[in-house]
């Protein structure tokens, strides 16, 4: 199969399209903090429950539970450490679903924003080709 130079345009625009996309994303991605230790923070204490939320206070009076990622937890008098560990964990797992999840969002949306265009571009070429080609007859 012979590629004539339109198909090649095409390929070319398309190629160039997805690595300045990918590119920004990443850099999007990486260096302005779209994946920010404060708002996973924030995203994992609105899904606790009611139950879990009166568990911790935020005034250091208690001895501290550091959950991975450096986040500290101060928790109201009463609570065993199995408790306290308990909550540390399901705390840690809650953190990683976020995350797995905003990684599927931004993949899904970073794919859409490269076909899409490509697409559009290729549908458009072929217009064009078709309209010159009744032309000529």
């Amino acid at each position: 199969m012979k590629i004539n130079g339109w198909w090649r345009t095409w390929i070319f625009l398309s190629v160039l399209w997805a690595v300045i996309v990918s590119i920004s994303s990443i850099y999007i991605w990486v260096y302005n903090g779209y994946n920010n230790e404060i708002a996973e923070d924030y995203l994992i204490q609105k899904e606790l429950t009611h139950a879990e939320k009166d568990k911790i206070t935020y005034e250091p009076n208690g001895s501290p539970v550091v959950i991975t990622g450096g986040n500290r937890f101060y928790f109201k008098n009463g609570m065993t450490e199995d408790e306290k560990n308990d909550f540390g964990m399901r705390y840690h797992d809650k953190g990683r679903e976020i995350k797995i999840n905003e990684r599927k969002m931004f993949f899904s949306i970073l794919s859409l924003v490269i076909i899409t265009p490509a697409l559009i571009l290729c549908v458009l070429g072929m217009s064009i080709a078709w309209v010159i080609k009744g032309f000529r007859n």
